[in-house]
């Protein structure tokens, strides 16, 4: 059979378009990274992540204040650690003296009610309500007494009856890093992150806790007895033992979703209580330097340059964090690669250049309409700091990976503004 039409035709030649030079990139970012919005001190690093050829840096080997931007290499450890697939499981487990312990799986997502996004305490407390019926169901059994009838919902909670405890001893050492300002936690910026937490509600006003895990047992304690569960106010804090009967769990979104999320919204509580656990499963230590540890760790086995790094937390809030761009630039390099099948939540999290996450509301001006939609970047944000760091599609189509940053920003808005404007530079422009 003979086909007619636009089969007939032949293939179409792709346009031979020599890729970005340094030459070019230099000449796009001249004006952008010199706006007087970006104070001094700027550094900046692009890449070519089809070849690896570095074609543009300026203090790119230097160790510089990343802000939020370090969430790109605490993911990198997170994922390679834990891995995209893997669910955290928070538990309930049964002493021998009849104590209910919730256990903490360092789940950053979970949530009080269920909304079909992951783990809730309202769902556990329901799967521990049913074990317990089972409970009294088979003793009754054993006994030869009538079954207990199902539990009714009290008008009141009640006032007497089973323990509720915390266990919270998957983490260690301190619950906040000493060169946080306390406005971070007053302002709720950031919790002290503990193994047991419960995410806040959408849009819930800012509500301080310096005790999450209790404040979580409290919650669960008050999940039970809406269920009928007579519970002993005061919630303690207990250790689960291998002998502890464990009564329900439930589990968290995958690990690639969690990294995700965290990406996109910037959420630094997460960020810490993800790096605590790439921690623990690479060197023992679920705790802020055990997640450093891990960060370092998994530079160097990706052969990604770190010289001069040092890193206090996973999120990017210690203004003693000291990154060089460079190591930024080849971590997403590497996520973009070849070999980087565990990495792919790095770079699905990172935010679209005026769609969602932290960049939902920037990328609305003229200078930065063309990086709308073909950029998509980590942000940072100290006082006096800015930072944005990730990919762009240039007006030729090739992919290039940029970091720019800047430690001495006098207003903070206009340096976002203009960092804008430097990545949408490179998304204009075929940069050859």
């Amino acid at each position: 059979t003979t086909r007619t039409g636009v089969f007939d035709s032949p293939p179409a030649r792709l346009p031979n378009v020599p890729g970005p030079t340094p030459e070019g990139v230099a000449a796009a970012l001249a004006a952008p990274l010199a706006d007087p919005a970006l104070g001094a001190g700027v550094v900046a690093s692009v890449m070519d992540p089809n070849t690896g050829a570095v074609l543009y840096g300026t203090g790119a080997g230097t160790p510089t204040i990343p802000a939020s931007t370090v969430k790109i290499l605490s993911s990198t450890a997170v994922l390679e650690n834990l891995g995209a697939d893997e669910v955290l499981t928070t538990t309930v487990v049964q002493a021998a003296d009849g104590t209910l312990i919730l256990v903490g799986a360092g789940d950053p997502q979970l949530q009080r009610e269920a909304d079909g996004s992951g783990a809730s305490l309202d769902l556990l407390a329901a799967r521990t309500v049913q074990a317990l019926q089972s409970q009294a169901d088979a003793a009754a059994a054993v006994s030869g007494a009538p079954a207990a009838p199902d539990l009714p919902a009290p008008a009141a909670p009640p006032v007497s009856g089973m323990q509720v405890a915390v266990d919270e001893s998957l983490f260690t050492g301190p619950t906040t890093v000493a060169s946080w300002p306390p406005s971070l936690l007053a302002e709720c910026i950031v919790r002290p992150i503990t193994a047991l937490a419960v995410q806040p509600a959408p849009d819930a006003p800012c509500q301080p806790q310096a005790d999450p895990a209790v404040a979580a047992g409290e919650m669960f304690a008050a999940e039970l007895a809406e269920r009928g569960i007579a519970v002993v106010p005061g919630v303690t804090r207990a250790v689960a033992g291998p002998t502890d009967t464990r009564l329900a769990a439930i589990s968290s979104q995958p690990v690639s979703a969690l990294v995700e999320n965290m990406m996109l919204e910037s959420d630094n509580t997460a960020a810490e209580m993800l790096a605590h656990l790439a921690g623990g499963r690479a060197t023992g230590q679920a705790s802020f330097t055990g997640g450093a540890l891990a960060t370092t760790a998994v530079m160097a086995q990706r052969g990604i340059p770190a010289a001069g790094m040092s890193l206090v937390d996973a999120s990017g809030l210690s203004r003693e964090d000291a990154v060089p761009p460079d190591t930024i630039a080849r971590t997403l390099v590497t996520a973009l690669g070849p070999t980087s099948a565990t990495l792919w939540p790095l770079a699905s999290g990172l935010p679209v250049a005026g769609f969602d996450g932290t960049l939902s509301t920037r990328f609305v001006t003229a200078a930065t309409a063309p990086g709308r939609g073909d950029v998509r970047a980590k942000t940072g944000t100290l006082t006096g700091v800015s930072a944005l760091a990730g990919q762009v599609v240039t007006a030729q189509g090739q992919l290039l990976v940029f970091v720019f940053i800047t430690p001495t920003a006098g207003d903070t808005t206009a340096a976002r503004a203009a960092l804008d404007s430097a990545a949408s530079a490179l998304a204009g422009c075929g940069c050859g």
